[in-house]
């Protein structure tokens, strides 16, 4: 487990963010609070955009954005 994770704003609110997250509609307004206020925001869409990337797999918010937005994102080389 990466480091950054230990510090994450989500580690207490798994029910918002798990691969169960309905990522066809908007975010929940709360795990959006959440993934604004959160240090490590940077350090999880990184590794999202890097293991997306490989497997081409999108879920659920992270980063503070929704799969569609990871993929725009990650099209731009961000």
């Amino acid at each position: 487990m990466n480091e950054w994770r230990h510090r994450a704003a989500c580690r207490d609110f798994v029910e918002l963010f798990d691969e169960t997250f309905d990522s066809t509609r908007r975010a929940h307004p709360r795990a959006l609070q959440i993934c604004d206020a959160c240090p490590v925001r940077r350090a999880c869409l990184d590794e999202a955009l890097s293991v997306e990337s490989v497997t081409s797999r999108r879920h659920g918010l992270l980063g503070g954005l929704m799969p569609v937005q990871r993929e725009r994102f990650s099209r731009r080389g961000v």
